[in-house]
């Protein structure tokens, strides 16, 4: 039996996983026929092994925060806020260097604006920004014998949320 995600350091991470399984670019990609099917390609560790279906993501923290709201001693709640790391991987496609890479980009480009449209809506995370903290970019040639030739962006995502 699964387990559900409920708290202050399972349900950010589960509600980014829902965000972006829900984007409509982030399922055309691959042809996911539901949210199930999205979310089996995005997971909340990094994977190794050469088993993994591209494209794929890995939803991590980078921090979290507990800020006290306003209100008297004995009824003030925290406020938590945090940074989520988002990384995408897809296998290169495409003919030659600016096509591949257009094509990554513009697909990743498409990916978090369905996210922004999704982080207003309940049921999502309340992403507060986004920072490109890494590529698009691919690895080097020696990099590639164990990662292959992929295309590779690493995402910030700030989060407000729970009292």
């Amino acid at each position: 039996m699964a387990t559900t995600p409920s708290g202050r350091l399972s349900l950010p991470l589960h509600y980014l996983r829902l965000t972006l399984a829900d984007s409509t670019n982030w399922r055309t990609r691959f042809s996911a026929a539901d949210q199930a099917a999205s979310l089996a390609r995005i997971h909340y560790i990094r994977v190794a092994g050469t088993s993994v279906t591209s494209p794929i993501a890995v939803a991590e923290w980078m921090d979290i925060r507990f800020t006290q709201a306003t209100g008297s001693v004995s009824s003030a709640g925290y406020d938590q806020t945090g940074d989520l790391r988002l990384i995408i991987q897809e296998t290169v496609s495409g003919t030659g260097e600016a096509d591949q890479f257009n094509n990554f980009s513009n697909w990743i480009g498409a990916v978090i604006a369905d996210m922004l449209v999704l982080a207003r809506q309940p049921g999502y995370l309340i992403i507060t920004d986004i920072d490109l903290g890494g590529g698009p970019h691919r690895p080097s040639e020696e990099e590639q014998q164990t990662l292959g030739d992929i295309y590779q962006v690493i995402m910030g995502v700030s989060y407000m949320g729970w009292s």
